[in-house]
């Protein structure tokens, strides 16, 4: 068992690089930068890396829950800029995706995190990192309405009923989302984050779904500080719900190990 502590390598990821696009993708873009810097496919002034999702996700990135997931982080990365693609496969029928990474947004997105920050008209919430309370208790979404599948019969003495019912619905979501939005431990982005939750709503998530990604994932950060993490930060809200996190695995015992280094991530690239 000894072995395997020196065998198998951590990875590594700088930490305000995992605070500002989220710690699974800046996993892939730095191995993406690993590989990158192997210098084997050079195209139209970059160099390059490719593979399928399926073979990416089985040798380097076991610990990310599904392909789908794979394949989800890797075109936000894409429409953020910081990953470039191209096709530079040989048969025209090979779709495979090249990626390489544009450093100029990445350093201008650096940058904007950690000197401007988000700059968004948000509310700000009494926020205390450090209150985890996982919220189990509460109840009332097993009494929400799931939007997408509610059905309502309207006759001619429902007119003035239905007069009010897109208001009646705006306030529920409303009423809804601040339940989740008080549970959640990070209050920036409010008004960002109510945007994706009624467009994740709108998709058919519920808000059970959501409230137990919440309860999941402050259990794992707060797992994360017990052992060696203690600096370790919540995500914005209004990241989390923009990236749906409440999908992601928080399943503690399948956790990769990562370290964080103190240093500039960006150093290396100039």
């Amino acid at each position: 068992m000894s072995n395997l502590l020196f065998d198998n390598y951590p990875l590594l990821v700088d930490r305000s690089l995992a605070e500002m696009i989220g710690l699974e993708k800046a996993v892939i873009v730095q191995q993406i930068h690993y590989w990158l810097q192997k210098k084997n496919n050079f195209h139209d002034g970059r160099y390059w890396v490719y593979n399928s999702i399926g073979k990416w996700r089985e040798e380097q990135f076991r610990f990310i829950k599904s392909k789908n997931t794979l394949s989800k982080y890797l075109k936000e990365l894409e429409n953020d800029g910081i990953l470039i693609t191209g096709n530079y496969n040989k048969m025209k029928f090979d779709r495979t995706k090249w990626y390489t990474i544009d450093y100029d947004v990445l350093k201008a997105r650096h940058y904007a995190f950690t000197k401007k920050g988000e700059m968004e008209v948000a509310e700000i919430g009494t926020r205390n990192s450090h209150n985890l309370g996982d919220g189990s208790d509460t109840n009332w979404v097993h009494n929400t309405k799931d939007y997408t599948k509610t059905t309502a019969k309207i006759t001619k003495e429902d007119t003035s009923s239905k007069l009010d019912e897109p208001n009646s619905k705006t306030s529920q979501l409303k009423e809804d989302f601040d339940k989740l939005w008080k549970l959640y431990p990070n209050k920036k982005g409010k008004a960002k984050a109510f945007t994706a939750y009624k467009r994740a709503i709108k998709k058919g998530v519920t808000n059970k779904e959501i409230q137990d990604g919440i309860v999941a994932y402050k259990r794992n950060v707060k797992w994360q500080r017990e052992h060696g993490f203690k600096d370790l930060e919540f995500a914005h809200g209004a990241t989390w719900f923009n990236q749906q996190r409440w999908e992601d695995d928080y399943s503690l015992e399948s956790k990769a190990t990562y370290s964080y280094q103190q240093v500039d991530p960006y150093s290396q690239y100039t």
